[in-house]
């Protein structure tokens, strides 16, 4: 039924752009997130949080790839 379809939009990251820390609201409970650069390099990676301390990486446009017990989902953001 349509009860068993999930939305592919349960994740959101702010604030974008971030400066220093990027949060992560998700209707599942965060396992991993990995943040990678546009060429697929990975940067940082955490394990159960629902924050990512970016103020480390270069300005530019990064991805965030976060499993959670829903799925895995990828988001864009900029760090500025």
């Amino acid at each position: 039924g349509v009860e068993d379809v999930e939305s592919s939009n349960f994740l959101t990251v702010y604030p974008n752009p971030v400066q220093d820390m990027l949060f992560i609201r998700s209707d599942g409970k965060v396992q991993a997130a990995s943040v990678y650069s546009l060429a697929g390099q990975l940067q940082m990676s955490t394990q159960n949080t629902s924050s990512v301390d970016v103020s480390g990486l270069q300005t530019g446009m990064y991805l965030l790839q976060v499993k959670t017990d829903k799925g895995t989902e990828v988001k864009n953001f900029i760090k500025q």
